[in-house]
């Protein structure tokens, strides 16, 4: 009799233990994870850039934002990113440095690999579903494909 109570105190105290720790949940849904660029089209003139060869990335985790060519053509960076409805706006970009700390990128010209035209950048949300999301800023549409 004394095992069995001993079990349901353990059981009790565990059960009341992770359900006191607090949670915390990005609300970004779909947008979570790691996303394959795939394309960039040019808005004003129609031009299509196919990068499904390339090595291009966007992660995203809580409020940050990461994109990485694997190609090694172009640096990692972090940025701080809002999402709301339809919306997403990509800001602070830093140039990830692990050994001497990151860089803020002052040149919006490093971003463009990535398909982020500005320093502060805000795109309109198409579509985002499990595996597929496009947006488009005031030049570009871009089209990723969850990884």
């Amino acid at each position: 009799m004394k095992k069995c109570l001993s079990i349901y105190a353990l059981t009790g105290l565990l059960v009341g233990m992770l359900t006191s720790c607090e949670v915390e949940i990005s609300g970004n849904g779909n947008l979570d994870g790691f996303w394959h660029l795939e394309q960039v089209d040019t808005l004003s003139t129609g031009g299509v850039a196919d990068l499904s060869g390339q090595l291009m990335f966007w992660s995203f985790q809580h409020h940050l934002m990461a994109v990485v060519d694997r190609n090694n053509k172009n640096p990692e960076m972090v940025l701080r990113f809002l999402h709301d409805s339809n919306r997403l706006v990509v800001s602070e970009p830093y140039i990830s440095d692990r050994e001497t700390g990151d860089i803020k990128v002052t040149d919006a010209g490093q971003l463009a690999p990535y398909g982020i035209t500005a320093l502060a950048d805000t795109f309109t949300i198409e579509k985002l579903k499990r595996s597929t999301f496009i947006l488009k800023n005031k030049t570009l549409r871009l089209t990723l494909k969850k990884f």
